[in-house]
């Protein structure tokens, strides 16, 4: 098989509206590891919020997370790449969602750091539901984010968030202007921030050089801008039906939805070569 190695994003990729892999997508991806293809995941998720999904897919390779912040197996917990925010510029960030009073929360490896109560926490106190007490990330309420800086220095994501999408904009605008860190928008309330360099495509490149895999034996597959530089990267970059137009626009193929087995069907048609139609845009 020419392809070795395929790195999915999660949310509106290999998950659905539910959250859920669907019992498609996970036969094609067990057909696949099944034929010598390395299966790993690239998101933007902290890695407690990718264990139960990995362990669902028996991933036992090292797993891209913080849009290629750290690569890190799971398993053992060994790092082979990181690439944190200085601290100055966690600070600066900070100043400037203060600036546009805007949120922002800080993700160490193991914490997340709040200021305000919110979904965002509602979310994770869900997923340490099912893990064991030692996987679970910890949520930290600080009064000052800055003094959280002294705790844990090594910051690898920033999420920005507000009800005011305007405010997310010019935030985001500030940000690129001053060209120190990538700056990638989830929503039009959300943006997640990571190191200059820290992206999907990045890490996919370091993961394939560790596991000796060319980059043309690379599929890549997703739906959002943080998506975009694995998508391009890859020798075979594969965009949802679902995707964002810009993630369309340099995908070497669109398949159909998250919701609708895009990524199975996808990997039917060109990796494995099914006769059958399956609908595919």
């Amino acid at each position: 098989m020419k392809h070795k190695l395929l790195a999915l994003d999660m949310d509106g990729t290999l998950l659905n509206s539910d959250l859920k892999i669907s019992q498609e997508n996970k036969m094609v991806i067990e057909e696949l590891k099944e034929k010598g293809v390395v299966v790993t995941i690239a998101t933007g998720r902290t890695y407690p919020a990718i264990i139960a999904y990995a362990r669902e897919l028996n991933i036992d390779v090292p797993i891209i997370a913080y849009n290629g912040g750290i690569i890190k197996y799971l398993h053992n917990n060994r790092i082979i790449y990181s690439n944190n925010i200085p601290v100055e510029q966690c600070i600066n960030t900070i100043d400037i969602c203060k600036e546009f009073d805007v949120d922002c929360y800080l993700y160490s490896e193991n914490k997340i750091f709040i200021e305000k109560q919110g979904f965002l926490l509602e979310f994770y106190e869900e997923i340490n539901k099912n893990l064991k007490e030692k996987e679970k990330i910890e949520i930290v309420n600080v009064k000052d984010m800055k003094k959280s800086l002294k705790e844990d220095p090594k910051i690898y994501k920033i999420v920005v968030f507000s009800d005011n999408s305007n405010a997310v904009s010019e935030v985001r605008k500030k940000l690129l202007k001053e060209g120190n860190l990538e700056v990638y928008k989830s929503s039009d309330c959300f943006l997640d921030v990571t190191n200059k360099g820290a992206s999907k495509g990045f890490g996919v490149k370091k993961l394939a050089e560790y596991l000796g895999i060319d980059k043309e034996k690379i599929i890549a597959v997703g739906d959002s801008d943080n998506d975009i530089s694995m998508i391009k990267y890859a020798g075979l970059g594969i965009a949802m039906g679902n995707a964002i137009d810009e993630a369309k626009k340099v995908a070497d193929y669109v398949t159909e939805a998250n919701n609708d087995n895009g990524v199975a069907n996808a990997i039917r048609k060109l990796v494995l070569k099914e006769k059958e139609s399956y609908g595919l845009i």
